[in-house]
């Protein structure tokens, strides 16, 4: 029998995304802490931040094309382009 998935709440994962804001922290360690894996911490941040650019966009009722993304060896890019304005995410 598959052991089942573990699901966290929004203001828990709101939390440690807002602990791994801080300066100087390190993303590893906070994970650690909540007996966690660093690769689950960094996903959540992934999605927190995709989720505020596309927001902001919506918000400011930027027409864009989303998302344009090219891999490089070591980052992802994501670019939000418009007739006026473009913005990027590298991760």
């Amino acid at each position: 029998m598959r052991p089942t998935r573990r699901s966290y709440s929004k203001s828990f994962n709101a939390q440690v995304i807002q602990e791994c804001a801080q300066r100087g922290a390190s993303i590893a360690s906070i994970a650690l802490s909540h007996s966690l894996n660093a690769n689950l911490v960094h996903k959540w941040i992934r999605v927190h931040t995709h989720k505020s650019v596309v927001l902001y966009m919506h918000l400011f009722h930027y027409p864009c094309r989303w998302p344009q993304q090219v891999r490089t060896q070591r980052h992802r890019i994501s670019a939000l382009r418009s007739s006026t304005h473009a913005a990027s995410l590298n991760w």
